[in-house]
């Protein structure tokens, strides 16, 4: 079964306002980390790709992040949902939140810039754990690898020797995708699916 649900950010159009506080170019794309009151947020091309406030961490600054939880409305029982995946780390406030609010889920995310990633340690507080898995490389090759199972045939951890995944998963997985790529603003796209 697969459930698809998607809201766009309505990033296009911003401008970089704020205290510029990190800038580099990858070899991706343009990234800005810009403060602004207690607002951080994180710039890709110019968009507006993530944020955080910096005195509630938790808080879903944008609203579109708040649909990431709904493909738990659409399963018969969400405590059966141990594992979810986003393709597109940026700042990490999704799957970060995730990991807050569902104790019994481990969030595995695919970013494919280093940058970002290091970024997110050093500005949005990411800290890889148990429960928050980092993977560096395209979110669409570690789908083929996992053949949509929670068990990665090939480890793209970033850091470590490679892993396996643990016997928590269920056989569903929820996906949440934080960016699409081109020229088209960001957009959150979830779906469950099981064998």
């Amino acid at each position: 079964m697969l459930l698809v649900a998607a809201a766009a950010t309505g990033a296009a159009g911003y401008g970089v306002e704020g205290e510029v506080v990190h800038e580099t170019q990858t070899p991706y794309q343009e990234l800005r980390v810009v403060d602004l009151g207690d607002t951080r947020t994180l710039y890709l091309d110019g968009q507006r790709h993530s944020a955080m406030d910096l005195s509630d961490p938790n808080r879903h600054v944008f609203g579109y992040t708040r649909y990431f939880h709904l493909p738990l409305l659409f399963v018969d029982d969400p405590e059966e949902i141990d594992r979810v995946l986003f393709v597109g780390g940026g700042g990490f406030t999704g799957p970060k939140r995730f990991v807050n609010d569902y104790g019994n889920v481990t969030v595995d995310v695919v970013e494919i810039d280093p940058a970002v990633v290091a970024t997110a340690e050093e500005y949005f507080g990411l800290k890889e754990s148990e429960r928050l898995n980092v993977h560096v490389g395209d979110g669409r090759q570690f789908l083929r690898e996992t053949n949509g199972s929670c068990s990665p045939t090939s480890s793209r951890r970033r850091r470590g020797p490679p892993r396996s995944s643990t016997a928590r998963s269920t056989g569903r997985w929820t996906a949440c995708s934080g960016r699409c790529t081109g020229s088209r603003p960001s957009a959150a796209a979830s779906y469950r699916t099981s064998r």
